[in-house]
C-alpha cells in the first residue's frame, strides 16, 4: 500500500492528432471487489492524468493545439488474474465540450475465460 509512481507521454497519431499527458498513481488499499466475473481481492489504484497541448478540435483552444483536460479515477487490479477488473474514471473537459464527450467511464469484468 502507498506505492506511487508517475509517468508522462506524448501521443501522436498518423491523422495528426497529438497531446501530452502527465500521469500519477498510488495504490490506496487491498479490497474485496465483486464484479460480474466474481469476487476478487484487488488493489485499488487511484490516478490523475493531466492532458495538455491537445489539438482536439472539439475542445476550447484545440484548433490552436493548446487544449487541456484531465481525468481522475480508480481502477482495481486483481493480482491473481494479472489484470484490471474494474475502473471508474471521470473526465473534466473544462467549460465546454461536445455533448458526445464521455464525462464518466466505468467498466467491470463480466467473465473470466480459461484456456
Amino acid at each position: 500500500m502507498g506505492k506511487a509512481w508517475s509517468t508522462d507521454w506524448l501521443y501522436n497519431c498518423s491523422s495528426g492528432y497529438h497531446e501530452n499527458a502527465a500521469h500519477t498513481a498510488q495504490v490506496q488499499a487491498m479490497e474485496s471487489v465483486t464484479v460480474g466475473a466474481g469476487t476478487f481481492d484487488a488493489l485499488r489504484i487511484h490516478f490523475q492524468t493531466q492532458f495538455t497541448n491537445s489539438n482536439d478540435a472539439g475542445l476550447p483552444n484545440g484548433p490552436s493545439g493548446l487544449a487541456t483536460y484531465s481525468q481522475e479515477g480508480s481502477c482495481w487490479w486483481a493480482p491473481t488474474l494479472k489484470r484490471m477488473i474494474k475502473c471508474d474514471i471521470d473526465s473534466n473537459f473544462g467549460a465546454t465540450a461536445p455533448a458526445s464527450y464521455r464525462q464518466r467511464y466505468a467498466m467491470s469484468m463480466t467473465a473470466v475465460v480459461l484456456p
